[in-house]
């Protein structure tokens, strides 16, 4: 219980999983009878202690790498049109137009 509540605020991308395994093991040992069920409650506790912390840090760490490459695919998209329309402002070529037909 107690690894899976520290997960939360150190190392939670490693105490998380630990304890989540480390829950799931016990709690197979306890209905196959071979752990005392008087920590069942506890187990279970630091279990989804570490499921929540496992699951709550890698949807942080999904949305910092998305919002990062947002700004960064931003940013890169911004320069490559500067470039190729001949510079920053758009100062490159002006654009030919044909006369109309009459």
């Amino acid at each position: 219980m107690v690894m899976g509540i520290v997960s939360f605020f150190f190392m939670p991308y490693i105490l998380g999983p630990v304890s989540w395994v480390m829950g799931y093991n016990d709690l197979k040992k306890i209905r196959s009878g071979e752990m005392d069920p008087e920590g069942e409650s506890q187990t279970r506790t630091g279990m989804i202690c570490g499921m929540i912390s496992t699951i709550a840090h890698a949807l942080i760490l999904v949305a910092g790498i998305t919002i990062v490459a947002l700004f960064v695919g931003g940013g890169l998209c911004c320069f490559g049109s500067a470039a190729s329309s001949g510079g920053a402002g758009g100062a490159g070529n002006p654009p030919t137009t044909q006369p109309r037909g009459k």
